[in-house]
């Protein structure tokens, strides 16, 4: 898929912001965080709360506590209900193995998700 995301990337150097999550995805699986979070920068959408919590979650997983902390602030604005409802969504994007470690980074962002039933 990374393939023709980048063969549609070069047709179309100035995509959505949302092109940038599979980029993300790829790279944080790999736990190439750096390149996770260079991807999660490039979404900017204010009002779309998956740009915070890439963000909050690139940022603590290159150890970048207060901007971690910063965008998960930021995440609970546009969507306060989310720390009771992370790991459903977490699971549409991210695989099974990763949603817990991805609830535990966003605790280092100081997101206070309750534990899993």
């Amino acid at each position: 898929g990374i393939v023709l995301l980048k063969v549609a990337l070069a047709l179309n150097p100035e995509p959505p912001e949302w092109y940038w999550f599979p980029f993300f995805l790829w790279h944080f699986e790999r736990q190439d965080f750096e390149g996770a979070l260079d991807m999660a920068l490039r979404a900017r959408t204010e009002e779309f709360f998956w740009t915070h919590l890439l963000h909050a979650v690139a940022y603590a997983a290159v150890g970048m506590r207060s901007e971690a902390a910063a965008a998960g602030k930021r995440l609970l604005g546009v969507y306060p209900g989310f720390p009771a409802k992370a790991r459903a969504e977490l699971a549409r994007w991210v695989g099974p193995d990763r949603v817990e470690s991805t609830v535990t980074l966003l605790a280092t962002a100081g997101l206070k998700i309750p534990p899993a039933r």
